[in-house]
């Protein structure tokens, strides 16, 4: 018998066209997530010609998924730079009412590197 799987996956989302900014908001209030990608791409400071490279589009096609004309397949997503990923992940756990936290990798770099130091003067001591 097999293991079931410990990986949660994120039901599949129909992903809607919008008219942005007219229509940022579904029917509950929630943002679109066309929008919220689109958002996160601007917030990492991806260029546009980039982020539709990435995700294997025509740069004009990913013009036309910002303004809401064209949907984007969101699995897709995993193409794009880290920092769009983490935007996106933000963005999206805010309206899920999720809190997202971002580990500070330099933050946790010093603490590797202070604790290393510390147990080599343990050792000199």
């Amino acid at each position: 018998m097999a293991k079931p799987s410990l990986q949660l996956n994120l039901p599949p989302s129909l992903v809607k066209t919008l008219d942005r900014p007219s229509q940022s908001l579904d029917s509950k209030g929630q943002r679109e997530l066309t929008s919220m990608l689109a958002d996160a791409v601007d917030a990492a400071r991806v260029s546009d010609k980039e982020a539709a490279r990435d995700m294997g589009y025509d740069p004009a096609y990913w013009t036309r998924i910002k303004s809401g004309e064209k949907q984007a397949h969101l699995d897709r997503l995993s193409r794009l730079p880290e920092t769009v990923q983490r935007e996106f992940v933000k963005r999206y756990a805010s309206e899920l009412k999720l809190t997202v936290k971002d580990e500070d990798a330099t933050k946790q770099a010093v603490v590797d590197l202070v604790t290393a130091a510390v147990k080599v003067l343990e050792r000199i001591a």
